[in-house]
């Protein structure tokens, strides 16, 4: 069940990747072996070697030759890796960013004369990388303990669950309590979406979104996103969706909705913190959205546990 997507579009001779490792490959050894990690990736990324007249694909380079640990202006933790394709006097340079469930980097192949340079200009790059963290709870919990791997911005994520029970979730910004709401298990899946902020004058990379699912890859799902007040010049359609979550009216009133086949319900409500208080600091928009049959009492209650689930901080 592993996955590979690639891009070539990511500039001049840079491949953008995003690796997701098959759930039976153990944790403990994922982020440090990289025979294993260009491996897996070598089975999307057609790297060949010319043999005659055919194009023969490498499947492996063995171990890296250089690896090493770089971090960009966000505190976030990249691996560097170099492998020599001696044969061509060519290296293979891959940048990557260890996620929950994988990594996310860049890749490129290089004359041996300018691997010092394109390796900077990939690390240049990782300044502007953006991504959402995914995984099932038992990645995350594993991916959490890496604290060597941590980006800054997860220094103070805490995540606890027990199966078939809640979930805990606690940030800097922000504490989810999923009691009444979903029961999860191991292979529920949690997205953390990130986004880069301006808080207090500065420029920061943080959590602005938490998707949780409690079975992967399904319809129904708990989520909180951070929105932030719009500016004078925005469209009217923003200001407007501004002014309905702070007055908590219209799609936000928090009532039960449905699509016209009575297929897919929903509550939209809002959560704030202290720093909203003015209209000046940033709101959350809650939503709650399955498409299992559930009574109306259920509904209900659910809605009624909605507003004391999330507590905002900020």
């Amino acid at each position: 069940d592993g996955e590979i997507w690639y891009c070539k579009d990511g500039g001049p001779g840079v491949t953008l990747f995003r690796l997701t490792y098959p759930e039976d490959i153990p944790a403990a050894h994922r982020y440090s072996d990289s025979k294993e990690f260009l491996d897996l990736l070598l089975k999307g990324i057609n790297l060949p070697r010319q043999v005659g007249t055919q194009a023969v694909r490498i499947t492996s380079l063995g171990a890296a030759q250089q690896d090493a640990l770089v971090h960009d202006h966000y505190g976030r933790t990249w691996q560097l890796r170099i492998w020599s394709l001696g044969f061509a006097d060519v290296s293979l340079l891959a940048i990557a960013l260890p996620t929950p469930d994988g990594y996310v980097g860049m890749a490129s192949v290089v004359p041996g004369g300018l691997q010092d340079l394109q390796a900077e200009q990939i690390k240049f790059i990782a300044d502007y990388f953006y991504l959402t963290y995914r995984g099932t709870l038992a990645q995350w919990q594993a991916f959490l303990a890496r604290r060597d791997l941590m980006p800054d911005a997860f220094e103070r994520v805490k995540l606890q669950y027990s199966p078939g029970g809640p979930l805990h979730l606690e940030s800097a910004r922000l504490q989810l309590d999923t009691t009444g709401l979903v029961n999860l298990d191991a292979k529920s899946s949690l997205d953390l979406q990130m986004n880069y902020l301006v808080d207090r004058g500065k420029s920061q990379w943080d959590i602005a979104g938490v998707v949780l699912r409690p079975e992967r890859g399904k319809k129904s799902h708990l989520a909180l996103y951070r929105q932030s007040k719009p500016a004078d010049d925005a469209t009217k359609e923003r200001r407007d969706r501004w002014e309905h979550m702070s007055q908590r009216n219209g799609e936000f009133a928090g009532t039960l909705q449905h699509d016209d086949s009575l297929t897919e319900f929903w509550i939209r409500t809002v959560a704030a913190g202290p720093g909203a208080a003015g209209g000046a600091g940033p709101l959350y928009e809650v939503v709650y959205d399955t498409d299992r049959q559930l009574l109306p009492r259920d509904m209900e209650q659910i809605r009624a546990r909605m507003p004391s689930s999330f507590k905002i901080t900020e």
